[in-house]
């Protein structure tokens, strides 16, 4: 093993040198700096198998010392090499404050992986056999690695934290729902927030969504995205042209600048597949763009990942982990449609939704913040209730998950002919009075 310094990355390689002396001297210092350090910062072999096997022993025991570190390399590495180790740990190091070395080699690994992904480019980008896919692919793995190897801050004191929220709602967060009792039980839509809509086909959960995002646009003007991964944009503007009729009545065209969109819904309907990554690429260009604070997606099934996993429980749950995270990442929420399982049909007449029906996955039900599951008497033929009232439109939202509130069942009416759900007056509790002439005669 050649540990010279010399050529155009000797401060690299005598940064390396100088982190690992340090915690093979202090190996109680690799506690404090194990989330800091990646095998990706080393570039020789055997300081890589060095800080992956610290990282192992940290896994394990909690902490590493140098004679469960030899005992681990003993089989791995050579005489010459254990005995440099063993002379590096007798070493007399100026400082034990290596934090600028790993923010050297942090900095040095992310312009060496940059300058691979250059020189990879360059070399294929000519190639008439490499399909532009392919380079849209590979710029898409290095950006990842770059992503993992320079992570955001992830340390802020509780006084940071509150003024960076301070500053991020110096704007009233206006995103309301379209009905009121749904609007009390969920309160607004928040950054970050995950909702899940699901029901059985042809019940709604489209409607939903088109009612959401016109109230959105409409009625709160904000600047909403909506990708559909199912209609084709003719019947998909039809749809929402639809909806919003009542909100066509009142915006005048002929009063707004003509910089100005009456309805900021911004539709990214052709991607270059239903890959995660194609999603996320048309959410980062509405969310640049447009500033939208509110991403629907429809239908969650119909999302694929790459690379393929064996189970699609799996693939589809790592889907629905990075749905999540993008929401955090761009600061903004996500409206999900999902199918439900046909166990709701063997539920008996009413075929009332619960949360393990969600299709497919059990990620759903953990992931995400809030899940609404839509119901609808008319779909499985139900005209009246048990005491003889015709149920008309009559439809439930059954909140089954409520991650920062309560759970509970909402009354909408749905108008088929526009495709959208309308608030229904909820039925009044009944209120017993004691007849005035009563309380006289107790007297």
């Amino acid at each position: 093993m050649d540990f010279s310094s010399t050529g155009p990355d000797s401060k690299w390689i005598a940064a390396q040198q100088r982190v690992v002396k340090v915690l093979l001297q202090q190996p109680r210092l690799f506690l404090r700096y194990a989330e800091q350090l990646r095998e990706d910062y080393f570039t020789e072999p055997n300081l890589k198998l060095l800080i992956r096997t610290m990282h192992t022993l940290h896994g394990t025991f909690g902490i590493f010392d140098l004679y469960l570190l030899r005992n681990s390399l003993h089989y791995e590495l050579d005489e010459t090499t254990l005995a440099t180790l063993h002379q590096w740990s007798a070493a007399v190091v100026e400082s034990d404050d290596i934090t600028y070395d790993i923010s050297l080699l942090k900095d040095y690994a992310a312009r060496r992986l940059v300058h691979d992904l250059g020189k990879l480019l360059q070399q294929k980008s000519f190639n008439d056999e490499i399909e532009v896919s392919e380079l849209k692919d590979y710029i898409h793995t290095y950006t990842r690695m770059l992503d993992e190897m320079q992570p955001a801050s992830q340390t802020e004191s509780l006084k940071q934290i509150l003024d960076r929220i301070q500053i991020e709602n110096s704007v009233a967060n206006n995103c309301t729902w379209f009905d009121t009792q749904l609007q009390d039980y969920l309160g607004n839509l928040d950054p970050g927030e995950l909702v899940v809509i699901g029901s059985r086909p042809g019940v709604g959960k489209t409607a939903f969504i088109h009612t959401q995002l016109v109230h959105l646009a409409c009625a709160c003007k904000i600047p909403v995205g909506y990708i559909n991964l199912v209609e084709n944009d003719h019947n998909l503007v039809l749809k929402l042209l639809k909806v919003s009729e009542g909100c066509r009545d009142e915006l005048k065209h002929d009063t707004l600048p003509d910089h100005e969109q009456p309805w900021p819904i911004y539709i990214s309907n052709n991607l270059a597949g239903s890959r995660f990554r194609d999603i996320k690429a048309a959410a980062n260009y509405l969310k640049y763009k447009y500033d939208i604070q509110v991403l629907a997606i429809d239908c969650f099934q119909q999302i694929t990942y790459q690379p393929k996993m064996n189970y699609r429980d799996y693939e589809l749950g790592q889907v629905l982990k990075e749905i999540k995270r993008m929401a955090k990442e761009m600061n903004m929420a996500v409206i999900l449609t999902s199918q439900l399982s046909r166990m709701t049909e063997k539920r008996g007449y009413l075929g009332m939704p619960v949360l393990s029906d969600l299709k497919e996955t059990s990620y759903l039900e953990e992931v995400a913040d809030k899940v609404l599951l839509l119901h609808r008497y008319d779909y499985y033929g139900i005209t009246v209730y048990e005491d003889g009232t015709p149920t008309g439109n009559d439809s439930n939202v059954l909140i089954a998950k409520n991650k920062y509130g309560k759970s509970g069942k909402v009354l909408l009416s749905f108008d088929s002919k526009l495709g959208k759900f309308l608030p229904k007056a909820q039925p009044l509790p009944m209120v017993f009075e004691f007849p005035a002439n009563r309380l006289t005669d107790l007297e």
